[in-house]
């Protein structure tokens, strides 16, 4: 299990340095860098939910786990949906900008409450 949990954080880490230095360049997006964003935040939600299925019973029982498992999953259909939406430059708005801006802070801050509920 901390093996999924490290390989998770290190790609959401490279994911969210991916979308910093997409934000850097501008419009029109690189088309490598982007690949790279799209990629890694799908393999790192893949392995995110793989260690969340591969979790104890009794782990899952316990409320706040449960609760945190849902705020971080709300998080990351946010900057899924956000991303996608503005990989279209007519949904390009500052209200989708926001939301994908947050959003990493928000999986982050969720995540780590939960590892720390967990333990």
């Amino acid at each position: 299990m901390e093996t999924e949990l490290i390989i998770s954080a290190l790609l959401l880490l490279f994911c969210i340095l991916s979308g910093i230095w997409l934000s850097l360049i501008g419009r029109p997006l690189n088309r490598l860098v982007f690949s790279i964003h799209k990629v890694t935040a799908v393999a790192a939600v893949v392995i995110a939910v793989i260690t969340v299925v591969n979790l104890p019973e009794d782990i899952l029982i316990f409320r706040p786990v449960r609760t945190m498992l849902l705020f971080t999953g709300i998080s990351l259909l946010a900057a899924f949906v956000s991303g996608s939406l503005l990989s279209f430059d007519r949904f390009v708005n500052n209200i989708l900008k926001t939301v994908h801006k947050l959003s990493p802070y928000l999986i982050v801050s969720f995540s780590i409450v939960t590892l720390y509920l967990s333990r």
